[in-house]
């Protein structure tokens, strides 16, 4: 069902459709951009920011494996240190170390034995120095291992002959559970040429790391943690997941996967997975952290809420919300107040139409304007004044007026339908003026009828007046018979005369019903061609049902005409046989007087029994007169009517 919508409505819904969606996608598109550019922004700031600090914790460890690399380089000429000097060497050496490194816990060395002792032939076995922190003390002792054979992760150190980063692992001095420290180990060979002769290793405390990733919180809800090249936790805010492996605490293996390969790689990397704490979509962000001249690169990372990202992203967008809606309001006020401007003039020309609609044309449209509505305004003023004008026209023909200056005021205006009133009118006029011809032809055929039939009547009367003095005056009755015949010829004359005006008057009021059935015609056209007008249309409506009511009394006119005619030509051609039948009897009853006379004067008829047939035949001819009279009488008051129907028409 369709829904009935004022011009203003629909004005307003169609443009604040079209605003509101061009502000809906313009707001997303903005919106969406401004997510993305802060998105990214922050993302790259949060890159830079962990690839920064994990730079800074590099520099450190790097710092640590110099000093290690150092004391291997320093030791490869260790026999040249005398014998009994080098224990107060290396510990003097150590004291100043452990002094400027707070983070060693302790250093060690350990030398091949085919190396410090000549005495010694075999491969394998070692001597190991060991200095760690005891208070503020430094304590110390040595000890020979491996002396059946090299194993464990010396005998990888001794094989890979290069710098090593050692996983972490938690390790305690004093023996004691609770004593444990989270440490790594920086280890450097002693290396003289190719020849493998020993390593120098530094014990760090990797507890200090976690306040400094602490400390690291780009956002609100941000983290910071620190992992091992084989993705062990080394600190990290939930105290739970140190020293344990990303695969155990990532519920996404593929995730977990895919992190301990880059860390691996030594790769920047990212992606989205959930908070620790709030279980929120996080970004997370890995910078690598190369320590020394190790294949085993550690990975510095930070998590922080993708909400938190956008935090900023998310007032900015609610804030251009808001002007935008304040935007729309200002719009939908300024659309408005243009859609009342334009509509309350077109309601103006839709009240003014619908009152002509109802074939009221006595106001005009006041509207001035220099613009459309004002030309609509003066084009429905002009086009309801011809509405005027044809309406005047068909009420004039409606009351008969067919006078020959009447469609004058048509001269100035054109169109299929002036036209046609024009041609009509002119049809009718002729039309009227030649059945106004015969109609008059017609009463006076009638009168002469009626008189002859007086006449004979009168003959009748005269001859039955004779017939009963018939011995008195036998040779008047001839004459009077004689004269009889003669009437009543002229009276079959007359009836045939008024026979053939009463065709030719049929065959006009096809005239008629022609004009009828075309007027007609163009009543239909207009009001098919004021319904495609629609409201506008409906004083042309008026006009086209005024045409049609003339078309109406038209064909109704000719209807009675040829009715009216049709009865007289039954009732003429009922005279002409009668008067036809009156002349044959006449001349019948001429013969008889004939032959009376000379029966008479010769003798030879009985005149009783002549007279007597005279006298039935007298009275025959009397009744038959009777009733051509009385036809004549009904011919001529038919012959009246039409004339009165015509003279309705005023032609003149």
């Amino acid at each position: 069902m369709a829904i009935k919508m004022k011009i203003c409505s629909k004005l307003l819904i169609s443009v604040l459709g079209t605003v509101i969606l061009i502000y809906s996608v313009s707001i997303a598109f903005i919106s969406l951009k401004i997510k993305n550019n802060a998105y990214n922004d922050a993302t790259n700031y949060i890159n830079s920011f962990i690839s920064e600090n994990a730079n800074i914790t590099m520099g450190e460890f790097n710092a640590d494996m110099i000093t290690v690399r150092t004391l291997a380089q320093s030791f490869k000429n260790y026999t040249v240190f005398p014998k009994g000097k080098r224990e107060e060497i290396v510990r003097s050496l150590y004291k100043g170390i452990f002094e400027n490194n707070p983070q060693f816990y302790a250093l060690w060395d350990s030398w091949e034995l085919s190396h410090i002792d000549t005495n010694w032939s075999k491969t394998h076995g070692r001597f190991v120095e060991n200095f760690w922190r005891d208070g503020d003390k430094i304590a110390n002792d040595n000890e020979f291992k491996n002396l059946d054979g090299d194993s464990g992760d010396y005998l990888r150190l001794k094989l890979m002959k290069k710098e090593s980063a050692e996983e972490p692992y938690f390790y305690t001095f004093t023996g004691v559970k609770e004593d444990e420290l989270l440490m790594t180990s920086f280890i450097s060979p002693i290396l003289k040429g190719d020849e493998f002769i020993g390593v120098v290793g530094i014990d760090i405390s990797l507890e200090h790391l976690q306040g400094k990733t602490d400390k690291l919180k780009p956002y609100e809800n941000s983290y910071a943690f620190l992992v091992s090249n084989k993705g062990i936790i080394i600190s990290h805010p939930n105290k739970e997941y140190i020293n344990k492996s990303i695969k155990d605490i990532y519920e996404n293996k593929e995730i977990a996967e895919h992190t301990l390969e880059n860390i691996k790689k030594g790769a920047s990397f990212s992606f989205i997975n959930k908070h620790f704490l709030l279980n929120k979509d996080s970004y997370f962000s890995f910078a690598p952290i190369e320590i020394g001249n190790t294949n085993s690169p550690w990975s510095m990372g930070v998590a922080v809420p993708v909400d938190v990202i956008l935090h900023k992203a998310n007032q900015s967008i609610s804030f251009i919300i808001i002007i935008g809606i304040i935007g729309l309001l200002f719009i939908i006020t300024i659309i408005w107040l243009i859609a009342h401007s334009i509509t309350q003039p077109l309601i103006k020309v839709a009240k003014y139409a619908k009152h002509c609609s109802n074939g009221d044309f006595s106001k005009s449209l006041k509207i001035k304007r220099k613009d459309e509505i004002g030309e609509l305004a003066d084009v429905l003023n002009s086009t309801f004044s011809s509405f005027i004008e044809i309406s005047e026209l068909a009420k004039n023909i409606s009351t008969g007026d067919l006078s020959s200056n009447m469609e004058k005021s048509l001269s100035s205006r054109d169109g299929d339908l002036i036209i046609s009133l024009q041609h009509m009118i002119g049809k009718l006029r002729a039309m009227m003026k030649e059945i106004s011809s015969n109609t008059n032809e017609l009463v006076q055929t009638a009168t002469s009828l009626n008189s002859n039939s007086q006449k004979i009547m009168n003959s009748g009367n005269e001859q039955n007046v004779f017939t009963s003095e018939v011995n008195k005056s036998m040779n008047e009755i001839e004459t009077i018979c004689n004269k009889a015949v003669d009437h009543v010829q002229v009276g079959v004359e007359k009836v045939g005369k008024t026979l053939n005006s009463l065709k030719n008057i049929i065959s006009k009021t096809k005239v008629i019903e022609n004009i009828y059935k075309k007027t007609n015609f163009i009543a239909v056209n207009a009001s098919v061609e004021a319904a495609r007008a629609g409201k506008h249309g409906k004083g042309f409506a008026m006009v086209s049902k005024e045409i049609q009511k003339l078309a109406d009394q038209s064909r109704i006119a000719a209807i009675d005409i040829d009715k009216i005619s049709q009865e007289s030509i039954v009732v003429a051609e009922e005279s002409l046989e009668t008067l036809k039948f009156i002349v044959n009897e006449i001349q019948h009853t001429s013969s008889l007087i004939t032959q009376i006379i000379n029966a008479s004067e010769n003798g030879v008829r009985n005149s009783k029994t002549d007279l007597v047939r005279l006298q039935e035949i007298t009275n025959e001819n009397l009744l038959i007169s009777q009733e051509i009279a009385s036809n004549a009488e009904q011919l001529a008051s038919n012959a009246k009517g039409l004339k009165s129907s015509i003279d309705y028409f005023n032609i003149n």
